[in-house]
């Protein structure tokens, strides 16, 4: 099992899954690019993103996994299937989430842990596992 990190993480942002283009795991492991048209909605986070990917092997067929956290004060539309774009410091943008079943599973959690200890922090863990989990593409 190999768990590389994503380095760099400047900015994170999310989308509905619906706005995402049909089979982007299968076009990003055949090498087709994949464009998201849609514009995502920036998140404020509060400290740094972290995004780490495992690699397994299940039926002679790789399977990844990918865990995205940050924390933030905004409330995000978790009733709804969410895609997570990540920009990094590099100018690559990676996607988590496809517009097909399974979706992202977003686990939340508050807390009043500011520094300050006025303001409502929210920490987000976005799992999502698929043959490719974490695809670049050009938004």
């Amino acid at each position: 099992m190999m768990k590389p990190s994503l380095p760099g993480i400047y900015k994170v942002a999310y989308l509905h899954c619906w706005e995402l283009p049909p089979n982007i795991t299968y076009m990003a492991i055949s090498g087709v690019p994949v464009g998201v048209y849609a514009t995502p909605k920036v998140i404020e986070t509060d400290g740094k993103a972290e995004c780490d990917t495992e690699t397994d092997f299940d039926n002679n067929s790789k399977i990844e996994k990918a865990t995205l956290k940050f924390s933030t004060t905004e409330s995000l539309p978790v009733h709804i299937h969410l895609a997570f774009v990540i920009y990094t410091v590099r100018g690559k943008k990676y996607i988590i989430g496809c517009k097909e079943a399974p979706y992202p599973i977003i686990k939340v959690k508050s807390t009043t842990g500011s520094p300050d200890g006025q303001r409502n922090i929210i920490n987000y863990e976005i799992t999502f596992t698929a043959r490719k989990a974490l695809v670049q593409c050009a938004v």
